[in-house]
């Protein structure tokens, strides 16, 4: 025989308090602003120590106007 008591899984589910997350989150601000410089800071050396590459193709393509 089934219980009601099998169908109350609604009521234990903890709900999302989305005001504490974002103070939590904001509290790391220092982090984020230290992970951005570390990963610009890497994205520019290799950027300035990547061998640059030039290379140019051409094509002339000749149409004839008839008029």
């Amino acid at each position: 025989m089934l219980d009601i008591t099998d169908f109350s899984f609604f009521e234990n589910q903890n709900s999302l308090d989305f005001k504490g997350f974002l103070i939590k989150t904001v509290s790391y601000w220092k982090l984020f602003v230290i992970g951005l410089l570390i990963t610009f800071a890497i994205a520019s050396q290799i950027n300035v120590r990547k061998q640059k590459i030039y290379g140019i193709n051409t094509t002339i393509a000749a149409t004839i106007v008839l008029g």
